[in-house]
This record gives structure tokens, sequence and C-alpha cells, in this order.
């Protein structure tokens, strides 16, 4: 494939569309950029933006077919750039990352070999170790029948976390239960005997309790910065901790900045990643949870405060110059249904084991309806893009019933 002049309008793949983060992509890179998508479903967030200029339905009968799918709709439609935005698709593209280099196909992911360090939360502690940065207490084990001695050597109460939240087993990804939490010898051993056998034995973390804080960056190719984020959860898609449905910008800090360029240079990570960490509350200290070697669920909020990642991405892949961007910090964003899928969580109650400040079903109901933080906006409905917010009940209750 000839590849265009670096100046000129690209045409680009966002694979994976159904997600918010894929319709963020969309949005930041369809005002300059003739984007296509692929997911699934026809019922995709993505592919009902208006800045989407086609949607396609995936075509193969196995992951395994993935990269070479995406490889001949490149080849067929002069397609220069693909933008995969989830950790699975990524890892398939960058395994084939030759094939698509030879017929001149860029793709957006991070090298290979930091890709599967990023995905091995085992891999990413040893990592974190090896450059000096602070890690909970781990123990990895090498077979599940070593979880109780582990469990007391480290001391209750514990945190269950598996090493890949997908796990490819040789013809398709297989995805962990999440993390668990245990007070107790019989907690534990719950859990343990929940767990799939196909999976490798998950790792055990003393719990920190405190809050999450991650830096969101753009490296380029020698890994040097070329744009950053960080935001505020004011309220977690699951409370025990996880993506957000309430947040706003903030300040990057300076320490989480340093130690996050550390470990991402000591991998030989470039391109788009978040270092998520835990700020213990009782020391401030900051202690690594993992690298998301991919965009992040909240990137909509970057992309409103002034940081658009998803053009800064093909920009850097069209050779173009990148100027640190500045931006705006106490934006709001809410993702609404998310919202409301947290309430619903809170409703069942607290998960056995955790041990870590739960909110009231109370508490919870009166955030969900009540008076929002002032100028929050909404990351899905937008009117002048307004099908993919029509379109979302759809796509989530598909979701929920495959």
């Amino acid at each position: 494939m000839e590849r265009s002049n670096p100046h000129s309008r690209a045409r680009i793949l966002v694979t994976d569309a159904d997600s918010p983060k894929a319709l963020a992509i969309v949005r930041s890179v369809g005002r300059e950029h003739e984007v296509w998508t692929a997911a699934d479903s026809r019922i995709a967030l993505g592919g009902w933006s208006r800045y989407t200029r086609k949607h396609l339905k995936y075509s193969f009968d196995s992951p395994v077919q993935f990269p070479e799918w995406v490889l001949s709709i490149c080849k067929h439609h002069d397609i220069e750039i693909v933008i995969t935005p989830e950790e699975a698709t990524s890892l398939l593209a960058a395994r084939a990352a030759p094939q698509f280099a030879s017929s001149g196909v860029q793709l957006t992911t991070l090298p290979l070999h930091a890709l599967e360090i990023a995905m091995d939360k085992a891999r990413t502690i040893r990592a974190a170790m090896e450059v000096g940065i602070r890690v909970p207490p781990t123990l990895v084990l090498d077979r599940t029948t070593d979880a109780l001695p582990a469990a007391r050597a480290l001391g209750y109460p514990i945190v269950v976390k598996p090493r890949f939240s997908r796990y490819w087993i040789g013809d398709r990804f297989i995805a962990s239960d999440g993390v668990g939490y245990a007070n107790s010898d019989a907690q534990l051993l719950d859990l343990i005997r929940g767990l799939d056998p196909r999976l490798p034995p998950p790792l055990l973390q003393g719990f920190v309790q405190g809050k999450g804080s991650g830096v969101c960056v753009l490296l380029g190719k020698d890994g040097t910065l070329a744009a950053e984020f960080a935001h505020e959860r004011l309220r977690d898609y699951r409370p025990t901790g996880s993506g957000s449905v309430l947040r706003k910008s903030v300040r990057v800090h300076p320490l989480l900045r340093e130690a996050s360029l550390r470990l991402l240079q000591h991998i030989g990570a470039h391109g788009i990643a978040m270092v998520e960490f835990r700020i213990d509350s009782a020391t401030d200290n900051a202690y690594l949870m993992e690298i998301n070697g991919r965009f992040w669920g909240s990137l909509q909020l970057a992309v409103d405060a002034g940081v658009n990642f998803p053009l800064l991405l093909v920009n850097q892949s069209l050779g173009r110059p990148i100027v640190l961007p500045r931006y705006q910090e106490e934006i709001t964003l809410r993702w609404w249904i998310g919202d409301l899928i947290r309430t619903l969580r809170v409703m069942k109650g607290k998960p056995a084991g955790y041990i870590g400040v739960y909110p009231s079903r109370l508490s919870t109901l009166k955030e969900f309806l009540g008076r929002q933080p002032k100028g929050t906006r909404n990351e899905i409905l937008r009117w002048p893009d307004c099908w993919p917010g029509l379109v979302e009940p759809l796509s989530m209750m598909r979701r929920v019933l495959q």
C-alpha cells in the first residue's frame, strides 16, 4: 500500500467499536480523518456516530483470524492506520505486526514485548520492583494449592488478583472473574475453588486501603513524554475499585508521572498507556496496581479537558510534530448507564471478604438521583452526535445477554 501524504486526510479503522472509549476515539479523530469502525455487532456505539464513514461487522469464526481479517480489510479499502482499543485485540494485532508493516498499514499498539508485560500482572509487578517502584506485598502462586500458606505469610485481609484479565489459551481468550477479597482461610478457599483451572494461578496481595490514581500518557517512539493526563475518580463502576462512572480532570502528580515514565521506559513501551496506582489513605504512599496497555475507559474526559489522545496518536503515526498539550482541570464527566449499573451493584451489598470502605445503599441512591457536580457533562449522549446515546441501552442489553 502506498503511504499517503502525512498532511492529508487518512483513512483509519477503529476495531472493538462497541464501547465508550471507542466512541471517544471516533469522535476525536473523525473531524480530521476518515474513520471506519468494526465490531462483532451492527449495534455498536462507535458505528452509530456521525463521524463514522462506514461500519463493518466482524466476519471471522475465531479470534485467531482477527489479524488476517483486519489486514484484508485494510488492503481492500486502502486503510492506513489501525486503532485497537482493547488489550486482547491489540495483542493479536501486535503479534502480526510484521505482516501489517510489510503491507504499509500502521498499528498503534504498544510494542509486543511491552504489551505482554502489561497484560501479565505478575510481570508488571516484577518490572516495577526492578526499577524501585513501590508495590503492595505480593506473592505469585505457582500452584493454587500454595494459596493458604501464602495468604498466612502475607496476613489477612488479602486481595486475590488474576494474573490476566483475559488469557489466551491458543484459540481464544478466556476472561477471569475479576479481583476477589478474602479475610479468612474459608473465604480464600471459596475463591480458589471458583477459579477457572485453565487460568494461571493468581497473585495474592496485601490490601491497601485508599483510592485509585492513574497517569495517562502518550509516549514517542523514543519513550519521551508526548502527552499526559490525570483524573480523579468520584464514583467507581465497582465500588471495590475499577474504572469510574463520574470523574474529573486533575493535575498530574509529579511523583506519579516520574514513576510511570520510569516503568514504561523500562519495559520499552511507546504509544498509549495508563499506569494505575493506589494511594494509601494512612501514609499517602503510592503503590503500583497495573499497567493498562491501551486506551482507558474515561478517555472522553481527557479529550474534553484538552488532550485529544486519539488524534495525537494518529498524528504521531503520520509523522506530524506533537507539542505537549496543556489541559483544563476540574472538568467533570458522567457515564450515565455505568452509574446506573454501579447503583444496582451497591444494592446487592458488599462483596464477601471486602474490608474497605463501601458505600451505603441510601447514599448511592442519593448520588445517582441527586444533583451532580456543577458543569457535569454526559459522556455518551451529545446532541450534535446523538445516535450513540440512543443506541447505548440496546448495546448494553446485548452485552449483558451474551
